[in-house]
């Protein structure tokens, strides 16, 4: 998770037009052009001011809990709404979108390789880690698993 600090407007009268969610899509799309998908942090939160304790240091424990986001998109096949308890089971989730990256809410490589266990286990299928690297959302893999060789 990262922490941002929030852009202010540039001058008195500027109206920010950023905003805390535009910005921190910036701060990914800069983090996407020098890292791979699966190193870029799962959520930006952009705060006002980083809390600091009475010594001047950060103070970690009064920052928030950051919050994956999720969307809504329901699954459209059985093989989709399987994935998707998976994905949501691994990640700790209460649900997830069939389009939202498995890395952008939450999952990490140490997940990654029990995502990929769990797909094998249900699905009775060889599958390999980088799979997931190539197809991190529930459509994504289930299009996978529909066309693999």
């Amino acid at each position: 998770m990262h922490y941002l600090g929030h852009r202010k407007g540039h001058s008195a009268g500027h109206r920010d037009t950023t905003g805390p969610d535009l910005f921190a899509e910036e701060v990914r799309r800069d983090a996407a052009r020098h890292l791979p998908e699966h190193m870029i942090p799962s959520t930006f939160t952009v705060l006002d001011a980083l809390p600091l304790s009475p010594s001047g240091k950060l103070d970690r424990r009064a920052l928030p809990d950051p919050l994956p986001r999720t969307t809504s998109a329901a699954p459209r096949t059985p093989q989709e709404e399987l994935l998707r308890a998976l994905f949501a089971e691994v990640l700790g989730l209460p649900g997830i979108g069939i389009h939202d990256n498995f890395y952008r809410v939450g999952g990490d490589s140490l997940l990654s390789i029990r995502l990929t266990k769990r797909i094998r286990s249900v699905f009775g299928i060889d599958l390999d880690i980088r799979s997931l690297f190539e197809s991190p959302t529930v459509a994504g893999m289930a299009h996978y698993l529909i066309n693999r060789p």
